[in-house]
């Protein structure tokens, strides 16, 4: 399994985990994952519609493998290793990774985004979010 393949791995298992599924608003439901295909992964967002979406270790992988912007909603994917609000091309479209209301995405075209799901700030997430719970279960102050 290449690291993509740990990245989805690691995203089923938070979204289907009682505990943590809440950490990704973003997917409801995952339809497939087509290892094999031009678009990686399908899944029901929250808005109860059909995405298809990226899967990458990196997100400057997308960039390497040029994939065509408009053939997938969101990009799962590890570390966003990308500088923010800096253009860069991707399929020929100028595209910008913008961090707002602490969600990653991509801008393009004025007004249209592709979602960035960044699993190592979710896990980092969950981990402050545990160790805050060990703090006051034990009795100490944060």
């Amino acid at each position: 399994m290449g690291n993509s393949g740990y990245v989805a791995l690691l995203f089923v298992s938070i979204l289907f985990n009682e505990l943590t599924r809440s950490y990704i608003t973003e997917i409801r439901k995952i339809i497939a994952y087509l290892s094999k295909s031009a678009t990686d992964m399908v899944c029901i967002d929250s808005n109860n519609s059909e995405v298809l979406v990226e899967i990458e270790y990196r997100l400057s992988s997308l960039f390497k493998h040029n994939h065509p912007v408009g053939t997938f909603q969101y990009v799962l994917c590890w570390d966003a290793d990308i500088e923010l609000n800096r253009a860069r091309q991707l399929s020929g479209v100028n595209v910008v990774l913008v961090y707002e209301n602490s969600k990653f995405s991509l801008k393009y075209d004025e007004n249209k985004s592709i979602q960035v799901i960044n699993l190592k700030e979710i896990v980092n997430s969950i981990i402050i979010n545990d160790l805050n719970k060990i703090r006051v279960c034990s009795g100490q102050d944060s």
